[in-house]
């Protein structure tokens, strides 16, 4: 029997580089001293063991949360925007496109051509906890579907597996009236409130505290909200193929992406530090960024 060329370690690796970065196949086969077939199959049959691999590891799931979770992430939401405690916000949620390889078939290219971005695209939405982990997501759909298509499992699941007064925040693209109180937009000014939330920020805060979340609470929630476009940006920046036309096989398609998916999952609740986690974890410094960015822009216009 011939020899494998590459151990277990090693075909995870291979897998592991060509999911976290760009470089091309011939890059690959000079690292690890394969040929172009030999990486073909291996990236194949590894991509197939690791998407195995991680399904059966309980930490990695994509899973929606107990009441004990939500409770906790709204406590980080809190460290953030102290006076959306009382609200009860969880998770924020959002869309995210990506390239895809035009199908040959007429229809099928149809469905995946995105005009506003003017190529063939798929459509993914993910709710991002604040700790960094993503707790929900609809992947794979065609490019031509709006978010608010993608997102009908989640309004489902709203409904059914989240208890009352907890709430996820949107952008405008959502159908925020479909499951009543339980999603916050960023796109308008006020912040619809229960009574006994108001009387909650009053208690916690002050009266005048209640009533300009009630008028001008916009800026608030997208501060908030600005966590899944972050979450979605590093996404990408770390599993690099996904910024590259992902393969037009829809079966090896959703596997990539469940594959990263559960990577994410994997590496932020093992203690990889993320974006969200570090701005929501109370160790994010804004009067520091901001002495930094006036410091910037001083020695710029010292240098003009």
């Amino acid at each position: 029997r011939r020899p494998r060329l590459l151990d277990a370690e090693s075909e995870i690796a291979l897998c592991l580089y060509w999911l976290c970065d760009s470089m091309s196949q011939k890059t690959l086969c000079q690292l690890f001293g394969i040929t172009p077939a030999s990486c073909s199959r291996l990236l194949k049959t590894g991509l197939e063991t690791l998407h195995r691999t991680l399904k059966s590891m309980a930490i990695a799931q994509v899973r929606w949360p107990s009441l004990e979770q939500m409770q906790a992430s709204v406590r980080l939401c809190a460290n953030r925007e102290a006076i959306l405690e009382p609200l009860n916000i969880f998770a924020a949620v959002d869309g995210c496109n990506m390239a895809v390889q035009a199908p040959t078939e007429a229809e099928l290219q149809n469905a995946f051509y995105n005009g506003w971005t003017s190529s063939t695209k798929v459509s993914n939405v993910f709710a991002w906890a604040f700790d960094g982990s993503i707790i929900w997501c609809h992947l794979n759909g065609p490019g031509t579907w709006h978010d608010s298509t993608m997102a009908v499992p989640l309004y489902e699941l709203l409904g059914s597996a989240t208890p009352d007064g907890f709430k996820v925040v949107v952008d405008s693209a959502f159908q925020v009236k479909r499951v009543g109180s339980k999603l916050l937009s960023s796109g308008s000014s006020n912040v619809p409130m229960s009574d006994a939330e108001k009387q909650a920020i009053v208690q916690i805060f002050s009266e005048q505290a209640a009533v300009a979340l009630d008028l001008n609470g916009g800026k608030r929630i997208a501060s908030v909200r600005n966590a899944s476009e972050w979450g979605n940006g590093n996404f990408k920046k770390v599993f690099r193929r996904t910024s590259l036309p992902l393969p037009h096989q829809a079966p090896h398609r959703l596997k990539i992406l469940e594959t990263c998916v559960m990577l994410w999952n994997l590496r932020t609740r093992t203690g990889s530090n993320n974006q969200i986690q570090t701005v929501f974890s109370g160790g994010y410094e804004p009067d520091l960024v901001n002495v930094c960015v006036t410091y910037s822009n001083l020695s710029h216009m010292n240098r003009l």
